[in-house]
């Protein structure tokens, strides 16, 4: 800056010296170096309020940035659920449909992130409406809960049966599925070992194999409607689950995974 500064105070001098500008031209050369001096002064202290303004620029870009998030380990209980649940475990807790949007709000709660969400527990839904929730993890959206009005009554949201419980695109590698494996070790299995999954864990869902076209790969998935039992509402709710990996056709490596509910 103070490069600057004597530069600016040489051009000023030059200017002066040459008549420069419309300015009153001083009497005195004392006059004349107060005059450049205050000049200077006006413009180092411009030149510190716009580097002032650059660095709070900067402070609010890196505040404006999202925090690394945490990860965790599979939950134990991972050993007590089916393939056919639709379960899935979202950072610290693991999510299993059919039981009521209350319970399932509860497990939200518990959890050691600071979840935000917009939820009015008695918000009624109409016979056989679904209803869907999203809950946000640093303003991004990062699991949606939908429930499902298997009532032949209005029925607060609070009470109805949880049908389908799916993580956003974002939240996904910080998720675990199938039988409490990590998002990133589903990604990267070998297609042998995704065949074997039909035998060892998907046996009671059925297989499809197709193209993806034009994007490289080609897509196993394991499927099939399940009877989530929630015997606690008098009534069977039905789902389709399904299972997608997207295996690239070169190298029969997995590079994309999706759990897909209706």
């Amino acid at each position: 800056m103070k490069k600057n500064a004597l530069i600016l105070m040489v051009g000023l001098l030059v200017c002066m010296l040459a008549g420069c500008g419309e300015a009153k031209e001083p009497e005195t050369a004392d006059e004349a170096l107060e005059q450049i001096e205050s000049e200077i002064e006006e413009m180092i202290a411009e030149e510190e309020a716009e580097e002032e303004a650059g660095e709070t620029a900067n402070e609010t870009t890196i505040e404006g940035e999202i925090i690394e998030h945490p990860t965790f380990d599979a939950v134990t209980q991972w050993n007590e659920v089916s393939s056919t649940s639709g379960a899935v475990q979202i950072d610290d807790i693991l999510y299993i449909p059919g039981v009521s949007m209350n319970e399932i709000m509860m497990l939200v709660d518990s959890s050691s992130l600071d979840y935000t969400y917009e939820y009015n527990p008695e918000k009624l839904v109409l016979p056989e409406e679904e209803e869907i929730l999203t809950i946000y993890c640093n303003d991004i959206p990062w699991f949606y809960i939908e429930v499902y009005n298997c009532f032949d009554e209005n029925v607060a949201i609070n009470n109805l049966p949880v049908k389908i419980i799916e993580p956003s695109i974002e939240a996904y590698p910080y998720c675990y599925f199938i039988d409490g494996r990590a998002y990133s070790e589903i990604i990267g299995l070998y297609y042998n070992d995704v065949l074997l999954l039909g035998e060892t864990v998907f046996s009671e869902l059925s297989f499809e194999q197709f193209d993806d076209s034009g994007n490289g790969t080609y897509c196993i998935k394991y499927g099939g409607w399940v009877n989530y039992q929630t015997n606690w509402t008098g009534c069977e709710i039905y789902c389709l689950i399904n299972y997608q990996f997207y295996i690239d056709s070169n190298t029969d490596y997995v590079t994309l995974f999706r759990l897909v509910n209706y």
